[in-house]
């Protein structure tokens, strides 16, 4: 899983800027744009309580 402090900041600077996904994880060392986009749906589900099952 991707570090909580980069996930969060990718968040901010997604609904603060205009900077593209792909922008953002590529800057913050996070991988591909699908992958970042992955652990940002999964830090808003975490954030609207929703449980995150590992099989």
């Amino acid at each position: 899983m991707g570090d909580t402090a980069k996930v969060a900041l990718a968040a901010r600077l997604l609904t603060e800027t205009t900077m593209p996904v792909g922008w953002i994880a590529e800057r913050l060392a996070m991988g591909t744009r699908g992958h970042l986009n992955h652990l940002l749906h999964r830090r808003e589900k975490v954030q609207r309580g929703v449980a995150i099952i590992k099989n």
